[in-house]
């Protein structure tokens, strides 16, 4: 079972007003943030992978790795079967199907509200008709769960990079997320539908944009004139932020939602979290609540850099914007340094052995932030952006360190220790 709690408390500037939305998200079908129906499967011991016909399991290992992870603990017991080799549904057994829409057939005894028929999946109104659809859905008795896709693309999608289970299904339309929503009785309900698109339309019509930007306000916003400058400022940092890290624009405008509060942010970037976040890139979105010019810049940052060039090591991919940060405030090196003083074994952290967010904490402060940032730029000071680049095609780390950086590992942190000593003094 995965669990991601990401703390990242922000002050929002600019006046809020509680004012009338068209539509009101509080009326809509909530996440279950206590996870209950995906917590019935992680309690099974035994667990059965269901794949369509024809499914690679080598190619694809990462989509089954991605999924499964959500519903597997230590203890499972976990065997992986071909569809038409389930003839029934075994007691005390959950089952999981991963496949193409086009490969499956009758689901009916998985007791899945969905059919599928002429290679076409649907779940009440709602239809998979292109390439890049997906769904993503749990029965009510929580014994069966798939993730169905009209290509591997689109269920490759699906399974990166989302937090899933907080609602029994999730609709990927165009690679996308474009629905949420909750069953009733293990039955579609057209009232329990989360319209992504249409909320982006009804409630963040208050545009402000500039050559390079596009910022989408909450309808909770009653003014928003007064953020022009906000916005405006943020091409600078990028600018700067390209030319110091020798990356590009991307062609397209940077698209940002700003939301006024934890719900909205939950429900309108379409990959609802427990706990609270203050911002993150997804499905080309950015999404922030407030507009905290530091969580703007951060979050910009992510999408410009990702555009170019993308590091499956959480470490590395928070550690290019916070590196930035301290480019741009070099002031708030030493105190960084002061507070990770006593954390400096940081091997683990950096090879993803020890998840990032669970990395340590000093006074709720997660120090896996700061300690990334600290490394990225002792990185970047010594050697170059060059070589930090180039070692970003190794999704080996210590692999990566010894080819382009010519040290180990071990080595490499006790340099970045004694920058952080010298620092201090």
């Amino acid at each position: 079972m995965k669990n991601i709690f990401i703390s990242i408390m922000i002050l929002i500037s600019g006046a809020v007003y509680a004012q009338e939305c068209k539509i009101d998200l509080n009326s809509l079908a909530h996440p279950d943030i206590n996870l209950i129906q995906i917590n019935k499967l992680g309690q099974s011991r035994l667990f059965k992978i269901v794949l369509s016909g024809g499914f690679d399991t080598i190619a694809n290992k990462e989509i089954i790795d991605n999924l499964s992870q959500w519903f597997l603990n230590q203890d499972s017991r976990i065997d992986i079967v071909r569809v038409n080799d389930v003839k029934k549904l075994e007691d005390r057994c959950h089952y999981l199907i991963i496949g193409l829409t086009g490969k499956l057939d009758d689901l009916s005894i998985f007791n899945l509200p969905i059919k599928i028929y002429n290679n076409n999946c649907t779940l009440g109104t709602i239809e998979l008709t292109d390439y890049g659809d997906a769904i993503a859905i749990i029965n009510e008795s929580a014994q069966c769960s798939a993730a169905i896709g009209n290509s591997y693309a689109a269920l490759r999608n699906l399974s990166s990079g989302r937090f899933l289970g907080l609602y029994n299904y999730y609709i990927l339309k165009n690679n996308k997320m474009r629905y949420l929503g909750n069953l009733k009785e293990n039955k579609f309900i057209s009232d329990s539908l989360v319209d992504l698109a249409l909320i982006r339309k009804e409630n963040y019509s208050q545009k402000i944009d500039n050559k390079y930007i596009e910022a989408y306000f909450s309808c909770k916003y009653k003014t928003i004139s007064q953020f022009q400058f906000t916005i405006d400022s943020l091409m600078d940092s990028f600018d700067d932020f390209c030319r110091l890290y020798k990356v590009t624009k991307p062609s397209q405008k940077l698209k940002f939602f700003i939301h006024s509060d934890q719900l909205e942010i939950n429900i309108v970037s379409g990959d609802p979290k427990p706990g609270t976040t203050g911002g993150f890139v997804i499905d080309s979105l950015i999404h922030t609540v407030g507009l905290d010019k530091d969580l703007l810049t951060h979050e910009g940052i992510h999408y410009i850099f990702n555009f170019n060039l993308r590091s499956p090591n959480s470490f590395f991919n928070e550690g290019i914007p916070l590196s930035f940060a301290l480019f741009q405030h070099p002031e708030r090196i030493t105190n960084d340094c002061k507070i990770i003083r006593d954390n400096l074994e940081i091997q683990d952290l950096i090879t993803g052995k020890t998840d990032f967010w669970k990395g340590p904490y000093k006074n709720g402060q997660c120090l896996s932030y700061p300690i990334s940032g600290l490394f990225l730029k002792f990185l970047i000071d010594k050697y170059g952006i060059d070589k930090l680049k180039r070692f970003y095609q190794y999704p080996d780390v210590a692999e990566g360190f010894k080819n382009i950086y010519n040290v180990e590992l071990p080595m490499i942190v006790t340099e970045w220790q004694n920058y952080i000593l010298r620092n201090i003094n």
